[in-house]
């Protein structure tokens, strides 16, 4: 029986999986990030608020950093939305891999540009050659309405 503990012949694994302000990546591959976030508040200030959330983007860094395990070769990893509403929603990114087997891996790092309809959480699928998820990363969105007198 195989321990999946111990279990070497799988992959590739999650070392990282994060949204953050900012991240710095050095020639060594060393990962630095800055103000690492899964909440965000969004406002609406002036006489006439809207009662909901208002249709909005996020702008953030996206970083995955995957060790190959046993995987080698070209691979596909996509990053699929989740919706508040249960559904789920289009690519928001496909990123080509190439694994080398092993304790290396490989860092994605990029601009996520989020289209926001919806208060809740929102969860983003990290998905493997279409069909293995490797993990999920939330994103919570709540709004807040700040009226003021005309």
């Amino acid at each position: 029986m195989v321990n999946p503990l111990v279990d070497e012949t799988k992959g590739p694994f999650v070392a990282v999986a994060a949204l953050c302000e900012n991240v710095i990546e050095d020639k060594h591959g060393v990962l630095s990030l800055i103000r690492v976030v899964d909440e965000f508040t969004i406002t609406a200030q002036g006489p006439d608020v809207p009662d909901a959330l208002p249709e909005g983007r996020l702008q953030v860094k996206l970083v995955i950093s995957l060790k190959s395990g046993s995987a080698k070769g070209r691979h596909k990893l996509q990053i699929v939305p989740w919706l508040p509403s249960g559904q789920l929603g289009n690519p928001l990114a496909t990123v080509p891999l190439n694994l080398d087997g092993g304790h290396r891996g490989q860092n994605v790092i990029m601009d996520l540009h989020y289209e926001v309809k919806d208060e809740g959480t929102h969860w983003l699928n990290v998905v493997l050659n279409d069909d293995q998820v490797l993990t999920r990363i939330p994103l919570h969105v709540k709004y807040q309405p700040m009226p003021t007198p005309r």
